[in-house]
């Protein structure tokens, strides 16, 4: 039995936090609210983006939907420049040309597939879960289950590759096992497997 990959996207495969932060630091900006380039990126690590953007709608005059229109705007028009995150290219073909099989389940809405296409890692997805599925958001175990059950996976040999805490908890909630990838400077992560390189996601074939 193969055990199968699904992966979240932002900081986990592709290397988008500082175009993410710019951006929220200047919707932010716009409501005339205050919050450094360190206080949004912890923000939106430690909870989501979307948490970030309702904790902007509530104290400011803007309501969440013009908020996340506007920082999902001012992200795609940035979308070129989003690089993957080291070693993640190699990895998904290795694990492709091993036949194993991998999904993305990510918040992230419909320039997910543009953004695959740039960095060509179309082709090593089964299927790709987007907000535009509109399931429960993480860490609601709705977008998982959503795939263990299509594709007949078994739980046991299932894993959920995240960055944060939201990715591991969903993980446990799908009744599925967690890798976070972490680079150790923050100690309040926890998951069923903590990695510092995705090149280590190897010896989990």
């Amino acid at each position: 039995m193969k055990n199968s990959f699904i992966w979240d996207l932002d900081g986990t495969i592709i290397d988008s936090y500082e175009i993410i932060v710019d951006n929220l630091a200047i919707v932010a900006g716009q409501c005339h609210l205050s919050y450094s380039q360190k206080e949004i990126y912890q923000y939106v690590k430690s909870k989501s983006v979307n948490a970030f953007i309702g904790l902007m709608a509530n104290s400011s005059d803007y309501d969440k939907h013009q908020l996340k229109t506007l920082a999902s705007n001012l992200n795609n028009q940035r979308a070129g420049e989003i690089k993957c995150i080291p070693h993640a290219a190699y990895v998904l073909d290795y694990l492709y040309q091993n036949n194993i099989q991998n999904f993305i389940y990510t918040h992230k809405g419909k320039s997910t597939a543009h953004v695959l296409e740039n960095l060509n890692l179309t082709q090593f997805f089964k299927e790709v879960i987007t907000s535009e599925y509109g399931f429960e958001r993480k860490p609601h175990a709705q977008g998982i289950e959503y795939i263990v059950d299509k594709y007949k996976l078994n739980k046991d040999a299932v894993f959920y590759v995240g960055d944060r805490q939201i990715d591991a908890d969903c993980a446990q909630n799908a009744g599925v096992k967690s890798i976070i990838l972490t680079d150790d400077s923050d100690s309040s992560l926890s998951g069923d497997y903590m990695i510092r390189d995705l090149k280590e996601l190897v010896s989990f074939m």
